[in-house]
């Protein structure tokens, strides 16, 4: 069991910060129930968090001890290994654009797979699936822009479209603009009044 241990933090140590796995990924070191019980001891000890059922990703030592892997580094990782859009919800970008001064008060992201969580410690995180005309340019820039624009909902939008025009570069709404074709109609005509 101890060297079992050893192996599977060894393979741990091996992948960027912030991957997610299941006992799956060790298969070729045991068979799946020892690596279960494994992952499990890991866990309690603080070697790992187990994020959700099943899934576990490795702790980060810094000069302040041990904790989780930065949020946007899971969720990256967690895009590229599930390969569904993951993106900070309206709300979150509506602050980062400074159109609020309101913070979220929970970690939640907007993703074209199944609505979900996962907890690093006492932080939570949730994924909500959302229709993807939401996640339209989803790791770009301007997708921010728009999930501002989703945030504000139909009767702001106006107004939020205009506040962002002062705030953001000319060709981001352009390039919002040429991506109307694919949102709601108060989105587009707010997109259409824009200079």
């Amino acid at each position: 069991m101890q060297e079992l241990t050893k192996a599977i933090i060894a393979e741990f140590a091996k992948m960027p910060e912030g991957t997610s796995v299941t006992a799956a990924a060790f298969l070729h070191l045991a068979d799946r129930e020892n690596i279960s019980r494994t992952l499990c001891a890991l866990a309690k000890c603080g070697e790992v968090f187990r994020v959700s059922r099943g899934v576990y990703v490795a702790t980060v030592i810094s000069r302040f001890g041990r904790h989780g892997p930065g949020v946007h580094l899971f969720i990256e990782q967690l895009a590229n290994q599930s390969g569904k859009a993951i993106a900070p919800f309206g709300a979150t970008c509506a602050n980062g654009l400074g159109l609020t001064t309101q913070v979220p008060m929970h970690m939640v992201f907007w993703t074209s797979g199944r609505t979900r969580s996962y907890k690093m410690g006492k932080l939570v995180i949730y994924l909500q699936h959302v229709p993807d005309w939401q996640l339209v340019l989803w790791n770009e820039p301007e997708g921010e822009l728009l999930r501002a624009l989703v945030w504000a909902g139909p009767t702001e939008v106006g107004n939020v479209l205009r506040q962002l025009t002062e705030k953001v570069p000319e060709r981001a709404i352009h390039r919002l603009q040429n991506h109307a074709s694919l949102l709601p109609l108060w989105i587009q005509g707010a997109l259409r009044r824009s200079p």
